[in-house]
């Protein structure tokens, strides 16, 4: 498991350590139970802030925490900033299901202030507004999202 601490630097070593006891099969069903229970909650409102423990609401780094944590005992830290210095660097051209996106996608002065999941497709699941909630997302190359991404981290393992 991942500790949710940001200030643990053996973070990294306990996502390998986990990751590779899995077996091949076993993480391509981690990843596809991520992205199925993800779409059970498609529409949930999105609130800013949402409480970590919630499954009413969610902000985009309580839904990965939540889902990570749910489908493959990873531990997150609570916002995209610190999630997105965990696990393991992956191209954004070598995605695979479940893989963790981060994405500067807004004119605040940091280094990330968003985070969904890949699912697949050229799609990312995700929340980011109030009125959409949880949704799918394109990542097409030239889509808004692919054009704000910064980079992605794999929990799983490969």
């Amino acid at each position: 498991m991942v500790d949710g601490d940001p200030d643990d630097a053996s973070d990294d070593e306990s996502v390998a350590s986990t990751s590779d006891a899995l077996t091949s099969a076993q993480k391509t069903n981690a990843r596809n139970d991520i992205i199925t229970h993800g779409a059970r909650h498609l529409r949930a409102p999105y609130e800013f802030g949402a409480s970590p423990s919630s499954t009413r609401t969610f902000d985009c780094s309580s839904f990965v925490k939540h889902l990570l944590a749910s489908e493959a005992g990873v531990t997150l830290p609570r916002t995209a900033k610190q999630q997105s210095q965990r696990g393991r660097p992956v191209s954004l051209s070598n995605l695979r299901k479940g893989d963790v996106v981060f994405f500067k996608s807004t004119n605040r002065p940091v280094d990330v202030d968003h985070v969904g999941i890949y699912a697949g497709n050229d799609r990312i699941l995700h929340t980011y507004r109030v009125g959409v909630g949880v949704t799918y997302s394109s990542f097409a190359a030239n889509s808004y999202w692919r054009k704000h991404a910064v980079h992605a981290r794999d929990f799983i393992g490969r």
